[in-house]
């Protein structure tokens, strides 16, 4: 309120100057309020009248100078030290840009020129993924997992295999979600290995795990992989070169063992009275103790059910139907295996719902590819 009698008040005084139209200069607006005249009449009141009025409009008017004063201090021209930084702000944020859109012109080619309309032959394309590997942006990552996964004109083993093997000690957004879309067993051994390798240095998020234990699961379950296929026999070392690759998939498993085990969880039902043979094999071949007091509830769970109420049959890996009285047995074998104790609490693991969902991420969207890229 008295900021706005104020400024009702400098107009007032500005109004009764004879200089107020030249105002908007500077000097002459420091003139116009110095300048103001007191009314004639003031001096003909009472005295104690006129001295309070007197006071009041010599303290309006003192305000009003230092209301101009205030206002064209903030006209002043910025400090020296204030532009330069300034500038050299703008500067480097245009120059990183216009790098940024350069580089991301050069990836584009090289891509182009590895498996696009720019293909001109393998040697070409190798010398392509070669140079688009130097890059370790996000970009260029994202390029190298579309040559790994056969998302290009051309599709070349060797070459998917080279940019698979480009893609080792790189981070990213579900980067590991990508590189263990690989692991199908349509795809080649040496792209399987390349892709088991890949993930030793990677972080394996819930649907990296997920896209493992699908793998794991299709194999185990007797579907035979692309080099299973041919009616010649396999050539020399094969089987230890599946072994190894299963066994750095299990290595991968381990060094997240709590996301494994909610994965076994939610998608196997590890912990409920109907667990999926395939997870009471992981776990056995695993070595997962993370996975104890899930295994401690399924068993739990099973002997609380009277045999005339669950005659459900389960299907193991061995093409034999199972009831709940052997699937036990198989649960009790594990929990053996993995010294599992109720009292331990180092192996205790809560399985509570609002943790699963939680912790338990989904994919909002699949590429269009998907049912390729899985079932090939």
């Amino acid at each position: 309120m008295a900021h706005g009698n104020a400024e009702f008040a400098c107009s007032k005084i500005a109004q009764l100057s004879p200089l107020s139209h030249k105002a908007n200069d500077k000097s002459n607006a420091f003139q116009s309020v110095q300048e103001v005249k007191i009314p004639r009449g003031w001096h003909e009141t009472d005295s104690k009248i006129q001295t309070e009025q007197l006071e009041a409009l010599l303290i309006v008017k003192n305000g009003c100078i230092e209301q101009l004063q205030s206002r064209t201090d903030r006209l002043r021209p910025l400090p020296t030290y204030v532009v330069v930084v300034i500038v050299v702000i703008v500067l480097g944020i245009g120059v990183f840009s216009w790098r940024y859109s350069r580089a991301s012109r050069d990836e584009d080619l090289l891509f182009s020129q590895a498996a696009g309309r720019d293909f001109h032959g393998t040697e070409q394309s190798r010398a392509a993924i070669r140079k688009l590997a130097t890059y370790r942006d996000a970009h260029s990552t994202a390029l190298l997992l579309d040559i790994a996964q056969g998302n290009t004109a051309f599709q070349f083993d060797d070459l998917r295999i080279q940019a698979a093997k480009a893609l080792k000690g790189r981070s990213g957004l579900q980067l590991s979600a990508g590189v263990a879309m690989l692991l199908q067993p349509h795809e080649g051994l040496e792209l399987r290995q390349v892709s088991a390798d890949d993930l030793q240095d990677m972080y394996c998020d819930h649907e990296c795990l997920r896209l493992i234990m699908h793998y794991l699961e299709r194999v185990w379950g007797g579907e035979a992989n692309y080099e299973d296929h041919w009616n010649r026999e396999p050539p020399p070392g094969t089987r230890d070169e599946q072994a190894s690759v299963v066994q750095m998939l299990l290595s991968t498993l381990r060094r997240e063992p709590r996301e494994t085990t909610i994965m076994l969880s939610v998608t196997y039902g590890l912990g409920t009275a109907s667990p999926s043979p395939f997870a009471l094999e992981l776990v056995k071949r695993a070595e997962l103790t993370s996975s104890c007091q899930a295994l401690l509830t399924s068993s739990e769970r099973i002997k609380r059910l009277p045999p005339e109420v669950f005659r459900a049959p389960v299907l193991n890996f061995s093409k034999r139907l199972i009831r709940s009285s052997a699937e036990l047995r198989i649960i009790r074998d594990r929990i053996r295996m993995l010294l599992c104790s109720a009292g331990k609490e180092h192996h205790t693991f809560v399985f509570e719902q609002f943790t699963i969902k939680r912790n338990y991420e989904t994919i909002a969207s699949f590429p269009s590819n998907y049912l390729n890229l899985t079932y090939g």
